[in-house]
């Protein structure tokens, strides 16, 4: 079982190395942080914090029913030098109570630009 969950760590860093969107994979164990593993895209840097207080986390036990869709946050939860960062960013965590480690996927969401021309002209006579 230990191997197992160490190849699905080590398999959540490859995916996040390889990511196009801008995301961070960040873990807490025993309370500590570590250095998050960042995509490529990630420009934000974030501060070796505990996990911020009254966000969600999802248990990984044996029914973990984990959701399809990741939270909003403040940004200020995770940085703070929030400049080039939108107010709201995503993440999805999860806590193993086995190992007392917490990992956390933080997504920055690409700005919608409400002006650009994708091509696509509306139907009309």
């Amino acid at each position: 079982m230990c191997r197992k969950r160490e190849t699905s760590l080590e398999a959540a860093r490859r995916v996040i190395k390889l990511s196009d969107e801008s995301c961070a994979l960040v873990i807490h164990k025993k309370g500590e942080m570590w250095a998050p593993i960042r995509s490529a895209s990630f420009n934000g840097y974030i501060d070796t914090i505990p996990f911020p207080k009254g966000l969600v986390t999802n248990s990984d036990g044996p029914n973990p029913g984990y959701p399809d869709y990741l939270n909003e946050c403040d940004a200020t939860d995770w940085f703070r030098d929030v400049k080039n960062i939108p107010e709201t960013i995503q993440y999805l965590s999860i806590y193993n109570e086995l190992y007392d480690r917490r990992m956390t996927l933080i997504v920055i969401p690409e700005e919608e630009d409400e002006d650009v021309d994708d091509g696509w002209d509306e139907p009309h006579f």
